[in-house]
């Protein structure tokens, strides 16, 4: 699916660390993997790149050009059925706990 020169960025690994690609069609497209997690790192440097992003596209999102993909919205008293859900990997975007109405 990705044009020539595309891009492939893996972040965390909440189905597992492993999968199987095709080395070859990556390499005809010229394909980049960019491999990447927040969990090690530090307060500051999570801060950072919070900043950066909302910098780079704060004003895309505040005006709905950008929006996340949501999954799923749950109140806060199914958390654990919104967990098992995303155990069972059956989310593609954002499982959000509502707090509030």
């Amino acid at each position: 699916l990705l044009n020539n020169r595309g891009r492939v960025v893996y972040l965390a690994a909440m189905s597992g660390d492993r999968f199987e690609v095709s080395v070859s069609a990556l390499m005809a497209k010229r394909v980049s993997l960019i491999f990447s997690t927040l969990r090690r790192r530090s307060l500051a440097e999570k801060v950072e790149l919070t900043h950066s992003f909302l910098e780079r596209f704060g004003a895309d999102l505040a005006s709905g050009a950008i929006k996340p993909v949501i999954d799923s919205v749950y109140p806060v008293e199914d958390a654990g059925a919104a967990h098992e859900h995303m155990r069972a990997n059956r989310n593609i975007g954002k499982v959000i706990l509502r707090v509030r109405g």
